[in-house]
Formats: C-alpha cells, sequence, structure tokens
C-alpha cells in the first residue's frame, strides 16, 4: 500500500494546525504521507556490524582511536512479543545509524556500529580490543527480545570502560511500576496509580482513592506500545477489560490518573556528580485531536509517522519548574549516562525513555 494510513489504508487529512505547520518549517521537515512507510524496508536484515570510514573534516584530516557503539540489530518476524514491538524497534533505524556515523566523522573519529543481537552480544564484546571505547546504545528490555540490561551487565562483568547507562540504571527505568516507587519514595509529585499482573488481577481496592478517568498502560514496555484511545477508561470494569487485554501481551501492567494538561520533554546527561538538565521541550498536538487524545498513542507515534504533533522551545517561568522536577526524577532513579523525562503538566509520568 501507498501513501496511506498503515491501520485503514486511508489517506489522513492535512495538518491544518498553523503552530505544528510553523514549527515543521523552521526544522526542515518535509510534509508527506510515505514517510510512515519506510518501516517496511528496514525489516531486511544488515551485515554484522557497519564501517564508517575516517573522513576529512574542514581544512586537514583528524584521526583519533576507533568509537565501537553497541546497536540493537533490526529485528524480524517473530523475533518480538508482537509486530507492534518490531515496527517500532525498526522504524527510523537507518537513519540512525546514519546519523551515528555522521555525528563521529563530524568529530574526526573513526567509528564501527556493532548491532548487537541477545544471542551475539558477548561474542561482539569480547573481540573488542581490551583498551576499546565503547558506547553502548542497546536500550532493549530484554524481555521483549530487544538487548538491553543484559549488554551494560556483561559490560560491567568483564570490567569493561564504555560510556552509556549502567545495568543498575536500565533495569528500573525498564519498569515503570519499578519507577513509580522511586517517585514516590522520593517525594517526586507523580499521579496515583495501581499495579496489576496475571498473578494479581486489579480489584476496586486497588483503585480506591483514584479519580477517573484512568490511563492503562503495559509497565514492561515502551515506545507507546499497546496505547490507543482504549487506554483511557472511565469506570473500573473498563480498567478492568484493558488491563486483561494488555496481559494477554505483556507481563505488567499499570493503571495512573489520566492527566490533561501541557506536556513536557527533558533530555539529562551525566550522573549526580556532574549532571546537565537540558532545556525542555513542549510537545504541541495538531488542533484535530481532542484534548483527550493528545498522548502519543501507538497510532499517532507509528502509524501516522509522528505528523500529528512537533516540539518546540520552552521560554516562561514554567521551564525551571519543568527542569528541577525532571532533574529530582533522574536522580530519584540514580539516572546517569543519559535520559529523557516525560512531564505532564504538573504532574510527572512514569515513563522514562532513552533518549535516542
Amino acid at each position: 500500500m501507498e501513501g496511506g494510513n498503515i491501520a485503514t489504508g486511508e489517506e489522513p487529512p492535512p495538518i491544518q494546525n498553523p503552530q505544528i505547520l510553523e514549527a515543521f518549517k523552521k526544522q526542515n521537515i518535509t510534509l508527506n504521507l510515505n514517510g510512515t512507510m519506510r518501516a517496511a524496508a528496514l525489516a531486511e536484515r544488515s551485515a554484522a556490524y557497519i564501517h564508517i570510514p575516517k573522513v576529512d573534516i574542514q581544512s586537514g584530516v583528524q584521526r583519533g582511536e576507533k568509537v565501537h557503539i553497541l546497536v540493537p540489530d533490526f529485528l524480524g518476524f517473530g523475533e518480538v512479543r508482537s509486530e507492534a514491538e518490531r515496527l517500532s524497534h525498526n522504524y527510523g533505524k537507518r537513519e540512525y545509524l546514519d546519523e551515528l556515523g555522521r555525528l563521529f566523522a563530524e568529530l574526526g573519529r573513526e567509528s564501527i556500529v556493532y548491532l548487537v543481537r541477545k544471542e551475539n552480544y558477548k561474542v561482539i564484546i569480547d573481540s573488542l580490543p581490551p583498551k576499546a571505547e565503547i558506547l553502548n546504545v542497546c536500550d532493549g528490555a530484554d524481555t521483549e527480545g530487544v538487548p538491553g540490561p543484559s549488554v551494560s551487565f556483561y559490560l560491567e562483568e568483564t570490567k569493561r570502560d564504555y560510556y552509556g547507562c549502567n545495568y543498575a540504571f536500565q533495569t528500573i527505568s525498564s519498569s515503570k511500576y519499578a519507577m513509580k516507587q522511586k517517585f514516590f519514595e522520593h517525594s517526586v509529585e507523580t499521579s496515583k496509580y495501581a499495579f496489576v499482573t496475571k498473578e494479581k488481577p486489579l480489584q476496586p481496592n486497588d483503585i480506591v482513592g483514584m479519580r477517573f478517568p484512568l490511563f492503562v498502560k503495559a509497565s514492561d514496555s515502551h515506545g507507546s506500545i499497546g496505547l490507543s484511545k482504549d487506554s483511557v477508561v472511565h469506570s473500573f470494569e473498563e480498567a478492568v477489560i484493558q488491563s486483561r487485554k494488555l496481559l494477554e501481551l505483556f507481563n505488567e501492567v499499570l493503571i495512573e490518573e489520566f492527566i490533561l494538561g501541557a506536556e513536557y520533554s527533558v533530555l539529562i546527561m551525566g550522573n549526580k556528580d556532574n549532571l546537565k538538565v537540558f532545556p525542555p521541550s513542549l510537545r504541541l498536538f495538531d488542533s484535530r485531536i481532542p484534548e483527550k487524545d493528545r498522548f502519543l498513542s501507538f497510532h499517532l507515534v507509528w502509524e501516522e509517522g509522528g505528523l500529528s504533533y512537533t516540539y518546540v522551545g520552552v521560554e516562561s517561568p514554567i521551564s525551571e519548574q519543568v527542569a528541577d522536577l525532571a532533574r529530582r526524577a533522574y536522580l530519584s532513579i540514580d539516572g546517569n549516562g543519559f535520559g529523557r523525562i516525560d512531564i505532564l503538566e504538573e504532574m510527572i509520568l512514569a515513563n522514562f525513555l532513552f533518549w535516542k
């Protein structure tokens, strides 16, 4: 199929929100429908690694030691829990790999990108030179089939120095429930929640004191997987139905109060001893999208390819408050390396995503 919505085959109506259009224009983004179709070509398996050669920079050649970059490999059919996870993982990966190559070329560094799988990460790491400079961006959760904490664990077990998030941080940030517990423990503002598993199904007492509507999402997934209009529920019965649906695929479900309001994203790098909090960005949605549907559902992110929203810088007094909340959330889960915090109105969502 060409140039249409993946789910229905129908072309979505053009974006009309002038703020969205102007933001896209400033970022030199071409609005087209075919962009969402790129993922189909990315399922092809690639070579064991991609070699980025030395390049000339400006007036001369700058060279340094190789940087060895560990990146999750492309995924084929049946290698993860759902086709949605495969699509979200593969989408834009070729462009991402190209961007990594350009980045290090601009720095005058030679880089080798290794495409890592659960079956080969130990072999790849063992093959690297003893004093290799390693950048680990394997940001999966392991449970869904994409290498993540297992890679950082092995790097630490073999006493490798590397750049990236450590094992403890990757492990806790793979579970929204684990992060929620830390937020409450460290008095980081967050919405009330209930935790559900197959062994512990939702009971009426679990949501006593919580106000409707509620938001139901997988705790052990990311990338908007499993999020749809049905994620917003207005009764206990709807919450039970949606949680059961998610538990058919995932191990953990988080139910929290649904909050309407402006949503911000904050990039953070470093650790408690050397932390850099970047200026917050505000997510703008197309005005045609109903307010209650303005969250990053799978449809908006992957099926529409993100064409219905964009990000703009925040220049207001609230910027400092948002940045401070993001900093406290990051530190409460012992953040290190890099990460992204999403903040909704005056409350932080238990939805920590590794920055790519």
